[in-house]
Order: C-alpha cells, then structure tokens, then sequence
C-alpha cells in the first residue's frame, strides 16, 4: 500500500528521530510507535527542551499521534505546516487527507509572506499568491502579523480553493485569524 521511502534527515538527531517515529506510526498503523512517540516528550525521554524543532512539531500534534492516523484534517494542516521547508514534506503529505491536492503552506511575517509546499503546482508564483491572498480576503483573515495558513487548492485546471486552516500566529495574544477580532491596542498617555 505504502511505497518504501527512504527518509531524508536534518542532522537534528532528535528531531530526526521523532520524524521517523511518526513516519513509522503513520504507515503502519502499530500503538507501539505512538506510545514511543508520545513517551519520548515525557521527563526523562529521549527529546529534551534543546529540540525547539521536535517540541513545536509535537505540539502541533497536539501531543496525540493518533489525531493523524485518523486523518483529522486541522492537525495534519497544522502538522504540515511545521514540516515546511523540510524534505520530507512532501512524503508526508502523500500520508495525509491532502495526497492529491496541492498544498500551499503560508507564513506570515509583519507583512512579508513566504510560500512553501506545492508552489511548483502555479503557473508562477503571481498566481499562487493571488489565489491565496484572494482565498484568505474572502474570509477577512489576516495576511500581516505572524499568522500561518495551510491553503488546500484542487488540482483542476482552475485550481479552486478546496479548504483553508489558521494553524495559530506566533503572537500569543493572537486567539483568531479574523480580522474584526484584532483590536489594536493604544498605549495609555502619561497622566491618564
């Protein structure tokens, strides 16, 4: 069912362990590799806090490897999103609810964006930011900040947006990707 695929690695040993971990766990299925996935962020487990890598990627999984074998689409929009920029993005993927549609992962950073995952799948990259800048406007959702988005396009000719997910923003007051849910705070004056 799964072609073997050999795993590209970061030099990150523990990180790289924790991506072949959840590899192992997505393909075949076994509680065994969860268990160890999950008992490796335990106290006293093979990652330790030195890993910022394997912390953010574990916590997009909401520390449950499970909630990707069941193919929850919000947590494999957020795992893919951490693994952008890596050269297993790709494999993983091929795992996911997403396998045949293209996946534009976006992050934000106070007003500069960059692309990642599926940007080969464009007619060039005007089009793909059109159509996620298009995509996100639709919904009033931010596009400045630190936010990060997974945009699911279908691979048709026109490439329609299929879904979006808000996978968080870096800033911690951040609780939604609307737009009129961002108040912008004035600091108060001297004497007030």
């Amino acid at each position: 069912m799964f072609q073997q695929t050999r795993l590209q690695f970061t030099g990150n040993e523990q990180y790289d362990r924790l991506v072949q971990r959840i590899w192992e766990y997505l393909r075949k299925g076994n509680p065994k590799s969860r268990k160890i996935i999950i008992d490796m962020m335990l106290p006293g487990g093979f990652l330790d806090m030195s890993s910022a890598r394997a912390i953010r990627l574990f916590l997009a999984m909401n520390k449950e490897p499970r909630l990707l074998w069941v193919g929850d689409k919000q947590m494999w929009a957020k795992f893919l999103f951490e693994m952008r920029g890596e050269p297993n993005f790709e494999e993983f993927k091929k795992l996911s609810p997403f396998a045949d549609k293209a996946v534009i992962i976006v992050r934000y950073n106070n007003g500069t964006a960059h692309y990642y995952g599926n940007t080969a799948a464009f007619r060039d990259s005007e089009e793909m930011t059109s159509k996620v800048r298009r995509a996100l406007r639709s919904r009033e959702w931010a596009m400045n900040g630190k936010d990060g988005y997974a945009v699911i396009f279908d691979k048709g000719q026109n490439r329609p947006v299929v879904e979006i997910f808000w996978v968080g923003s870096e800033i911690l007051d951040i609780k939604s990707p609307l737009v009129t849910e961002r108040q912008i705070k004035k600091p108060a004056m001297a004497g007030q």
